[in-house]
């Protein structure tokens, strides 16, 4: 009964509301704030999509300003609507939301910034048409990453390619069609 008791102030501060409900208030706040930065660093940035996730290890934080390194997790995503042509064209926006992201009053203790393309690999493959296979992902942790230069973000961008569905379709109808060949 005992043991049980000692835990209790450790679930209580997991399930406590109040926490819950200042997270998502400054959650809201930041990204707004990030959002009306973001416009003013590049009011020509096309954004698709910009999210805060706020996780505080206690109550003692009513403001952003007041945030310290241990007083809970940010982590800031921000989707970009592009186009882009290469990695070098996307780390150029990239480092316009660093910018943006450093004026603000607390520091992301993580920064996400993506891009996709519109189009869907699966009408790519049923239109026989290839449009734009890449998507980008750029991953700041800390904040002397927020320093990086264009060149420094380019090379750490991740380049995942969109339509690898397709090449293995292909490979797979052409060892179909090896079997095939061989068998007559």
């Amino acid at each position: 009964v005992c043991m049980c008791l000692s835990f209790l102030p450790m679930v209580w501060s997991e399930i406590d509301p109040a926490r819950g409900q200042n997270e998502m208030k400054l959650s809201k706040a930041y990204t707004t704030q990030v959002y009306e930065a973001l416009r003013k660093e590049n009011p020509d940035l096309r954004l698709r999509d910009v999210y805060t996730d706020l996780y505080l290890y206690s109550n003692d934080v009513n403001a952003l300003q007041e945030m310290q390194p241990g007083d809970g997790h940010l982590s800031l995503t921000v989707m970009l609507y592009g186009p882009y042509d290469s990695t070098g064209a996307f780390a150029q926006d990239c480092r316009s939301v660093t910018d943006a992201v450093q004026q603000c009053s607390a520091q992301p203790d993580e920064l996400r910034i993506t891009w996709s393309p519109d189009n869907d690999p699966e009408e790519s493959l049923g239109t026989g048409t290839l449009q734009q296979v890449e998507q980008y992902t750029l991953e700041l942790v800390g904040i002397a990453q927020l320093d990086w230069t264009a060149d420094q973000m380019a090379k750490q961008t991740e380049v995942q390619y969109l339509l690898d569905e397709e090449n293995e379709e292909t490979a797979e109808s052409e060892a179909f069609s090896e079997e095939s060949s061989e068998l007559s």
